[in-house]
């Protein structure tokens, strides 16, 4: 059994885990190139095969401004299935399957980073207006994972709204999210709410960090990270104000005192897996929005997220370090997980209106970056 503290065991670019300062300076520079060069592979194979890559500048480029990374967010969030106990209501279940070809509005076509509407008729019962309704329910209710949902009433009657967030570090228990307004401003808002609980994210993995005797520089890191997250929110909050929505304050209960393996295995999902397939996704979003608003901001939290995701990889491989195999070996498990989780969340495309204004890839693009992710960083 390799013992804790090893140095023989490598990270996947072949950087001895026990070295993770050194981990902490080469890995922003490389995932840089990493995902430039899988932005430029999933781009050509959707142009190739007849796709859309978007619109805004009409490029391609990183986005990066100039800098010496990329980043940013999109997509979304949510576990489960089964019936759903709702406050005052019946037991309810959406007992249609989402399909991407069909029009039936109980079915919709378009299920992505905006989100959709279902008629409360879909439904095998009743569903309260005023449920708190989790993730977990929520995903139940829609059909598909997604970030939360609420009950709206809408011009052609009463319905479920269900929405879908952005990708990113999540802090764990972190409650839905029910944002009100347009779909477009539901996509901003959404994104602000997750760029809002980072903060707190980043804030209880700096203290996690300090209590299991990190390097200081992981530390200082994850405190950089934090106050960049506060100014991502407050300028997609002022997106989704413009919009016509308004982001909610993020919810999360409060997290117990966790082992350094449960570190691990979070960090794995959302630093490796989720906030590297964002740091894309933003590079993305970068050239191709309609709104230069949207491409102006996109250039400037670029290279916040890159080095978020970077620091995702370095506390990735100082943590493994300290674990033994079989705890490593956990770890691995739960980022393939999350790879196979993400290719779940991004099998429905993203309405029109949230891919030409905001720039989020759609369905095909997305599963192709993943697809040039999963070979260059996640299963190498």
């Amino acid at each position: 059994m390799a013992q804790p503290g090893a140095t023989s065991t490598r990270d996947f670019r072949g950087i001895p885990l026990a070295r993770p300062l050194l981990v902490e300076v080469m890995l922003e520079s490389q995932l840089t190139l990493i995902l430039r060069r899988a932005l430029l592979a999933s781009v050509a194979a959707s142009v190739a095969c007849g796709g859309s890559v978007g619109s805004g500048t009409g490029s391609e480029s990183t986005g990066t401004s100039g800098a010496s990374s990329g980043s940013g967010a999109s997509s979304g969030s949510g576990h489960g299935t089964g019936s759903i106990p709702t406050s005052g209501a019946t037991s309810v279940t959406n007992t249609t399957t989402f399909s991407s070809t069909s029009e039936d509005p109980c079915n919709p076509s378009a299920f992505g980073c905006g989100g959709v509407n279902i008629p409360l008729s879909c439904f095998d019962g009743g569903v309260s207006a005023d449920a708190d309704l989790t993730s977990t329910q929520c995903t139940d209710l829609c059909g598909n994972p997604v970030a939360g949902c609420m009950v709206d009433t809408t011009d052609a009657g009463p319905v479920l709204s269900c929405f879908v967030g952005c990708l990113g570090r999540r802090p764990a228990g972190l409650a839905a999210a029910r944002p009100r307004g347009p779909r477009v401003g539901r996509h901003f808002a959404s994104a602000a709410h997750l760029e809002a609980a980072a903060v707190d994210a980043f804030a209880l993995l700096g203290a996690e960090l300090t209590a299991h005797g990190a390097p200081p520089a992981l530390v200082r890191a994850a405190d950089r990270a934090r106050a960049d997250e506060v100014r991502h929110a407050r300028m997609t909050a002022r997106l989704a104000r413009r919009y016509g929505a308004r982001p909610e304050k993020p919810r999360a209960k409060r997290a117990e005192p966790r082992s350094l393996e449960a570190i691990a295995i979070e960090n794995a999902v959302e630093g490796c897996v989720r906030e590297t397939l964002g740091a894309l996704f933003a590079m993305h979003q970068a050239t191709a929005a309609e709104d230069p608003e949207v491409r102006r901001l996109m250039r400037g939290v670029a290279p916040d997220e890159t080095r978020h995701a970077a620091l995702g990889w370095a506390v990735d491989a100082w943590a493994r370090s300290k674990l033994d195999r079989e705890a490593r070996d956990r770890v691995r498990a739960a980022r393939e997980e999350a790879v196979v989780a993400l290719r779940a969340e991004l099998s429905e495309d993203v309405p029109d209106d949230v891919r030409a204004i905001a720039g989020v890839p759609s369905r095909e693009l997305a599963l192709r970056m993943v697809d040039a992710l999963d070979a260059s960083v996640w299963s190498a």
